[in-house]
Formats: C-alpha cells, structure tokens, sequence
C-alpha cells in the first residue's frame, strides 16, 4: 500500500512539473492557418490553439480541427506563445499591412515561443532564370514595397518571416486561376515559378515556430520549378481535370520587362529547410502531388526526410 502511495506521489508530482503544451495563436486563418492547426494539434494534443479569421465563416472548420475560432474584435483576450501571421496583404492598405502586423505581435504574443509572418517569394527582383535563396534582390513594386514593409515590422518584433512559393492543393492556386480564365496573358514555356502545397508550407511554417527562428528571412519551396505550360501538363493528367479544355498563354507584341513575360527564378531553400531542423516536403514537385491525388485524397504529415 506504501509503495503504491509513493508511486503516486511520484506520478503526480511529474504531471505538475511538465511544461505546458505550447500555445498558437494564427492571424488570417484560411487555408494555410488551419493546415497548421492541424498539424499542431497532432503534435500537441493539449495546446491552446486560436485561430483568428475576417468573420465566421469557417469557425465549424477550426473547431472540429480543435482549435478556438476568433475574430479580430476579440483580439487582445487572451496571448499565446506562439503566432503566425498568414492574413493576406490584400485586405489591407499598404501601410495598414505592416501596422497589422506589429498589432498583432503585440496583442497576441507573449513572447515565450516564435512569432512567425507568411510572406511571398513574389518579392525577388530575379526574372531571367536565375537562382534566389533568402538573402535575393528585392523589387521596388508597390506590391513589394507593401510585403517588405510588413516583413521589417515582423523582424522589429523580434519575429521571422518566411517567403513561400506559389502555393495549391487540387483546386486552389495558379492552375485553378489559368484554368477559369482560359486565355491567359503570359508566357507559357520558358518562366519558371516555384510551387509548394499548402501542407508542406504549414509543416514548414511548423517547424520554424518550434526552432524559435527569429531575426530571419526564410524560404521555402518544393525544389521543382515548373513552367506555365508545364504545370498545366501535369494538372491535366488528373481525374478532375482530364476533360476540362487547357488554358492558352498568350504574350503581346510588346511584353512587359518582366513579369509573366520573363525568365522567372529558382529557389534554394536549402539553407532555411536545415535551419528548421531539415525540414522536406513530401510532395515534391506538382507532378508528384497531382500523381498522388489521382489515387485518393493525398494528406501530408509533418516528417522528416
């Protein structure tokens, strides 16, 4: 009875020593933020996970992958240790995204983990072809200018930012957008665009909140750039997209400097993939997802290579 009292104690007493599980707070929580959730709540099963969206719309969908649904109104209640920031620059002004930003390291974080911003690779100047890793020339764009405002207000809170490819899954991303346009005004073969499938950018967003990365520009991609032209070959060759008409990508006479008429780039992710602990993608390139789908729903895990 004696021994059995101890054992208890013992049990006890390392229940109460255990840390807690850590927290995520996720600002713009659409698809990327609630692939994170996911994956954060397989690997955390007790943490507090609070996914901050516009409005309500996929509050159902945050709560069945067990995290707390939000708006921004109640913002400021309660802080986690953990942030990433994934709201689109597109619902804000260009010096209201930066302010966003800097808003929401001070009102959700507590400072105990990482706070963590999604970017776009979209800023690089590179447009002949050329490889990009994190430290690539910036543009001077407004839409650049607005990104890298918002990049500086992560760093100054003492985040991290990650720039990411061109992002999908089976029905989101370029290949949807070329495929409802049908003509699109831009080069076909001969650009290269970089991709990566929203799971692999959450594992990777992941990984970087749990290696405590800070004061860092990071880069993330699946390593297989494609062309227009070939991206499209590859969508075509699933189920669902078999019997749709291909879209057409047309240049005009006088193309535009760069852009959908130029070279376009390649990432080297390697560096920011070993920072976070040797981070991979398990879909490598988009043939590699799309092949996979076409046998069934392909879900990613967070893995190791």
């Amino acid at each position: 009875m004696r021994s059995r009292r101890i054992l208890f104690v013992i049990a006890s007493a390392q229940a109460l020593a255990a840390p807690p599980a850590p927290s995520l707070y996720v600002v713009g929580c659409g698809v990327l933020g609630r692939a994170t959730c996911r994956l954060w709540r397989e690997q955390h099963p007790d943490a507090v996970i609070i996914g901050e969206t516009a409005s309500t719309a996929s509050h159902a969908e945050l709560e069945r992958l067990g995290a707390t649904p939000a708006t921004r109104s109640a913002r400021g209640t309660q802080k986690c240790a953990n942030v990433l920031f994934c709201a689109p620059p597109s619902a804000y002004g260009d010096a209201e995204y930066a302010a966003e930003v800097a808003e929401a390291a001070r009102a959700c974080w507590d400072g105990a983990g990482s706070f963590l911003m999604a970017s776009s690779g979209g800023v690089f100047a590179e447009d002949g072809g050329g490889v990009v890793d994190e430290a690539g020339g910036t543009l001077e764009t407004p839409r650049a200018l607005k990104l890298l405002g918002a990049e500086r207000a992560a760093i100054e809170a003492g985040g991290a930012v990650v720039r990411l490819a061109g992002l999908y899954t089976r029905d989101r991303g370029a290949h949807a957008y070329w495929y409802k346009r049908g003509t699109v005004e831009a080069r076909g073969d001969g650009s290269l665009l970089n991709f990566l499938h929203y799971d692999d950018a959450a594992a990777f967003a992941k990984r970087a909140l749990e290696a405590r990365v800070a004061d860092e520009v990071l880069l993330a991609a699946d390593g297989s750039p494609r062309t227009r032209s070939g991206t499209v070959e590859a969508v075509a060759r699933h189920p669902e997209f078999r019997d749709l008409v291909p879209p057409t990508f047309v240049v005009g006479e006088t193309p535009p400097r760069r852009g959908p008429a130029g070279g376009g780039r390649v990432y080297d992710c390697s560096r920011s993939a070993s920072r976070v602990g040797g981070w991979a993608p398990a879909f490598s390139s988009l043939d590699a997802f799309f092949a996979r789908d076409a046998e069934g729903p392909a879900e990613v895990a967070d893995r190791l290579p």
